[in-house]
């Protein structure tokens, strides 16, 4: 507990509860009694409204009188009691009874023998019938008893409860409703729990883990500035030492790391190191309220982180806050630490680098002697080889060129000849063609001169006749 810690409100359910579950006068006491003096549901609903018409938990309708509303956790449930009472006694009828005290199975028979044989004994007459209904358990006070059990069971015992949440009512697979999931962590006091915890101190740290884990905090810029400014009280080591605060304080926290550590070294370093964090802590404070931003905590700074005698107490936000800075710290030394390998590895590579360029320098003198010769032993035997390689591919290149010119002469010697006689066969053939265009017209002059002469002969031989 602190001085400047304040009590956390929450929505207490008890009232609700005693108004059901009471023994006397809750509601399924009322019921357990209307069920066994067959008093009716409307009897039922008549009684309960009288009873708690001023509780702040139970609604009565006046529109519907069979109807009532009591007021959940969750939600305000509207029940509606026709059938109350049958239901609430859960009666099984005489034949089903027989036929299951007469069956062939011993377990079920021994089960329901003295079911039945009680119902029998309560048929002869009011008064039996009265007393058996009573002797009859309820639906209800079966329910009380059962969650009576249940809850002995698990004050016994340490219980961690597991809530499972529907993601969507239309069981659909890979489909995330929001809305839905938020009206089950509401109903199911989840976040209600949230809002509790986060108004104390919802991380705790044992201190040589709080040590373990925040000691590279103190070789951040802000921690170191809080600390030079800080007023550690020097103690013997100290004062002969002659170090200085931070010096002091981080030889303190390395020191809870040594093989003869104790408990109390372990709460030293830790009480040390939150009055060394708490500097960062009020600086990120301040700047929130500069800003506008609403702190979640209580209290101030110095609330936000208090070092118990077993653990250390984080508020709302500094874990966070805290593992924010470690993230930069944590960068920062990551990046130094490339920084000096990448200059280690670059010194001893320009170390290489200057003892092998020495080797290289001769064996690139060797390998440009070996070139030289190389190539003028390659330049002499090309010589030979090309002029080998000449003679050989001019041969038979002579040879085709000496083909292809008498090839050439040949075709060039016949195209006259040729040409001249394609014009003596022309000549022939105009003067044939004329000869024949002659006989031909001196034909046809023929035979007209020939029909004239016939037809003269003919008219001389009718003139000569008349």
């Amino acid at each position: 507990r602190y001085d400047d810690a304040s009590f956390s409100g929450y929505i207490d359910n008890k009232p609700c509860l005693f108004m059901i579950e009471d023994v006397k006068t809750g509601l399924l006491s009322t019921l357990n009694e209307a069920s066994r003096s067959s008093a009716g549901d409307d009897r039922f609903v008549e009684t309960i409204r009288g009873k708690y018409s001023k509780n702040d938990y139970f609604i009565a309708p006046k529109t519907r009188r069979e109807n009532f509303t009591i007021c959940h956790y969750a939600a305000d449930v509207e029940y509606e009691s026709r059938g109350f009472c049958e239901k609430n006694l859960d009666r099984i009828k005489q034949d089903i009874l027989d036929m299951l005290a007469g069956c062939s199975n011993d377990l079920v028979r021994d089960l329901f023998r003295n079911e039945a044989g009680e119902e029998k004994q309560g048929g002869g007459g009011k008064k039996k019938q009265a007393l058996s209904t009573v002797k009859l358990p309820t639906v209800a006070g079966s329910f009380r008893d059962q969650l009576s059990e249940l809850m002995k069971s698990i004050d016994k015992c340490q219980p961690r409860y597991i809530r499972c949440i529907n993601p969507n009512g239309d069981k659909r697979a890979g489909y995330f409703k929001p809305p839905y999931v938020l009206d089950q962590l509401k109903c199911g006091g989840v976040i209600q729990a949230v809002k509790v915890m986060r108004s104390g101190f919802p991380q705790r740290f044992e201190h040589d883990k709080f040590v373990c884990m925040y000691r590279p905090l103190l070789h951040s810029k802000d921690v170191v500035e809080y600390v030079q400014q800080m007023k550690v009280t020097p103690t013997e080591e100290q004062e002969k030492g002659h170090c200085s605060d931070l010096q002091y304080l981080i030889g303190l926290v390395e020191r809870s790391w040594s093989d003869d550590v104790t408990p109390d070294d372990f709460h030293l370093a830790a009480d040390e190191l939150c009055k060394a964090l708490s500097g960062i802590i009020a600086a990120d404070h301040a700047q929130g309220n500069a800003r506008g931003e609403d702190s979640e905590g209580k209290g101030g700074h110095g609330s936000k982180l208090q070092c118990g005698k077993s653990m250390v107490f984080l508020a709302v936000g500094v874990g966070e806050m805290l593992d924010k800075r470690l993230r930069v710290v944590r960068n920062e030394r990551v990046v130094m630490l490339q920084r000096m390998w990448r200059g280690y590895e670059v010194r001893r590579w320009v170390k290489r680098l200057r003892s092998a360029s020495v080797l290289l320098l001769q064996y690139a003198a060797a390998a440009r002697a070996r070139l030289e010769w190389v190539q003028a032993l390659r330049c002499a035997k090309a010589t030979v080889l090309s002029s080998a390689c000449r003679r050989v591919t001019a041969a038979p290149h002579f040879q085709l060129e000496k083909r292809a010119a008498a090839t050439l002469n040949r075709i060039s010697r016949g195209v006259p000849l040729r040409l001249s006689w394609v014009a003596t066969r022309r000549d022939q053939a105009a003067t044939l063609l004329q000869a024949a265009m002659r006989m031909g017209v001196h034909f046809k002059h023929m035979q007209a001169v020939r029909k004239a002469g016939v037809h003269i002969g003919r008219l001389g031989r009718v003139a000569i006749g008349r």
